[in-house]
């Protein structure tokens, strides 16, 4: 992932409101459970808690259009929740439905304008649609309602977007002190490094992120290419070597193993990774 690339469906956002939404149930037994819930519906079609912890379920299974389908038949059943809005939110975001999820996010603002879940997503949601003022605005409520982990990395996330990077730096390392062992706060913590010309912190970053996730491959390429910065080709080789197994058609690993390998006088290793980066380019 780029400094900032697109947000992925397993957002800090998100993620916060399905641990919310979590039911006792382990995993191994969420299709029982699931079973029996249907069970349960299919006797009781108005049980709305029935249809809630069914809906939760499928969240946690991806089953996204099922989910969504039990979740208004929540809001038909019964008066309206916040928490049935902020996880149809949910659902509606990570079906790509933007608007919609933007409209039931508000809702379950004025229904409790109190609950952070659905300012987190809201402003996690804005911040990927380049609203900035907008997620920023909604990040920073959360953040005062439930100063944590979440509210913290989101906004640095949108800091970064807008490359305002020391604000970014600022609130990255206000998210590791919730969150030493995340790796992309410390992947991003890294980015902000790099672009601000202090390599060796930036290695330091990197490195943190990949003892906390070895199958970073992005927070692997960027250690090699600040490693290549600071002139340490033959480690830089080595990471860019791994990384180039989990990044094969990325031309960027392949300029900067060259790199590295020139560095090393290794010419024709070096004129190798050369050709494959400029084959990628096109």
């Amino acid at each position: 992932m780029q400094p900032m690339a697109t947000r992925t469906k397993e957002t800090a956002a998100q993620m916060a409101t399905l641990r919310q939404a979590r039911a006792p149930e382990q995993r191994a037994e969420l299709e029982d459970t699931a079973a029996a819930l249907s069970s349960q519906l299919e006797a009781a079609p108005a049980d709305a808690d029935a249809a809630y912890r069914l809906a939760l379920i499928r969240m946690k299974q991806r089953r996204l259009d099922e989910a969504e389908g039990l979740l208004r038949r929540v809001l038909r059943e019964r008066f309206e929740e916040a928490r049935v809005h902020t996880n149809l939110g949910v659902v509606l975001d990570l079906q790509g439905r933007a608007t919609e999820a933007i409209a039931a996010f508000r809702r379950a603002i004025q229904l409790a304008p109190r609950e952070p879940a659905a300012h987190l997503n809201l402003g996690a949601l804005y911040g990927e649609l380049g609203r900035y003022e907008e997620a920023v605005k909604a990040l920073q409520r959360c953040a005062e309602l439930a100063p944590g982990f979440e509210p913290s990395f989101n906004l640095a996330v949108v800091r970064l977007r807008q490359g305002n990077l020391l604000a970014a730096e600022g609130l990255l390392a206000e998210a590791l002190h919730h969150d030493p062992a995340h790796a992309q706060a410390h992947y991003l913590l890294g980015q902000c490094r790099f672009r601000r010309g202090m390599t060796q912190d930036a290695v330091s970053s990197f490195r943190e992120a990949l003892r906390h996730d070895p199958e970073h491959a992005r927070a692997r390429l960027y250690l090699g290419m600040a490693l290549n910065k600071l002139g340490h080709y033959r480690e830089a080789a080595d990471e860019l070597t791994k990384a180039a197994r989990q990044l094969e058609d990325d031309g960027r690993v392949h300029y900067q193993l060259g790199m590295a390998y020139d560095g090393l006088a290794m010419k024709e290793q070096a004129r190798d990774s050369f050709r494959r980066a400029r084959a990628l380019a096109g």
